[in-house]
């Protein structure tokens, strides 16, 4: 606050001998603290070009435009983690909708249902998509280069899969929930290891994405 009060005195004094930059290097320290990273990038600026209007040493003009390139970075990284926030908040909303409407299925299914446009009709497939699922996860191995092995031995008990199939207005939609312990052996040079890995939040409104939103994406432990 008195650094500003202070360039505005000398702006009013129309004083252009004074040195300003180091008011406008304490006053972008300032706006950092307070992250507010675009004023702090300005005002280092303009210290860096008041170092250079006083003639300051070369060592002095070098250190401010440090200071520049160190707050620029910062600004770009709070403005990209404010990008990803949005976003995020995008994809719950999008998630949100696909929750409650769930995945639409096109073209005829295994089964027929005769039920009027006005009446929701539920199948339940829970326990048709557990057996799939074992037999599609038990068995699953991956080879190193060097030789080593992990494979999918076991579904766990623990492991719980929901899923259905909706019939309203002549329109079907799927709802599936997932949570799968899978316990797993590994092999190398004669050694074994056994161990688990949760797969989990795999549904219908998330997808397949490294690092993604926990939100949004499978998660994994």
């Amino acid at each position: 606050k008195k650094a500003t009060m202070a360039i505005v005195a000398i702006k009013q004094a129309e004083d252009q001998s004074f040195d300003q930059s180091k008011l406008y290097y304490r006053r972008s320290l300032a706006c950092e603290a307070l992250q507010e990273f675009g004023m702090a990038v300005d005002d280092m600026s303009r210290a860096l070009q008041h170092a250079k209007a006083s003639a300051q040493s070369l060592v002095e003009q070098h250190r401010l435009k440090g200071e520049v390139e160190r707050l620029k970075k910062l600004k770009a990284s709070a403005e990209a983690e404010l990008e990803k926030k949005q976003q995020q908040k995008t994809n719950e909303k999008s998630a949100e909708v696909q929750r409650l409407q769930g995945k639409e299925l096109k073209g005829e299914g295994g089964y027929s249902s005769q039920v009027s446009s006005e009446y929701l009709a539920e199948q339940d497939f829970s326990h048709w998509t557990m057996s799939r699922v074992k037999e599609a996860v038990i068995g699953l191995t991956h080879t190193a280069e060097n030789g080593a092995t992990i494979q999918i031995v076991e579904l766990q008990e623990q492991s719980k899969v929901t899923a259905s199939i909706t019939n309203k207005k002549g329109k079907r939609a799927l709802y599936y929930d997932m949570d799968l312990h899978c316990a797993w052996l590994g092999k190398s040079a004669g050694n074994e290891m056994k161990g688990l890995i949760r797969v989990y939040n795999i549904a219908h409104d998330t997808k397949f994405e490294l690092g993604g939103d926990e939100n949004t994406s499978y998660m994994y432990q």
